[in-house]
């Protein structure tokens, strides 16, 4: 079962990984002074999520002596927040270009 997840988790995080720079880029309306400025940023963002959501998930799964919930709500709050900032993100470069097409 542990391999099963693996495989799966390892499947569907790759595509997000590898989907970042071809995101900036399209946003960046060719102007290449800019792309690794804002590859470096999103990296930046993600590296900081990355190395802290599992220390902050570990100190509120040993406050709730192993009950997941504050974890779950922690984990969920910050996924709904990641969507929210990519809806606000995608609205502002669609009203910049005056259509939804990317």
């Amino acid at each position: 079962m542990l391999i099963l997840w693996a495989l799966l988790c390892g499947f569907f995080t790759g595509g997000f990984v590898s989907l970042v720079s071809p995101v900036i880029v399209s946003v960046s309306d060719n102007n290449l002074a800019e792309i690794g400025l804002r590859q470096g940023i999103a990296f930046v963002l993600i590296a900081g999520a990355a190395v802290g959501g599992n220390p902050v998930c570990g100190r509120l799964l040993a406050n709730r002596n192993g009950d997941f919930l504050d974890s779950i709500m922690f984990a969920g709050s910050a996924v709904v927040l990641g969507a929210l900032v990519a809806l606000v993100g995608r609205m502002t470069f669609a009203k910049q270009r005056g259509t939804w097409r990317v």
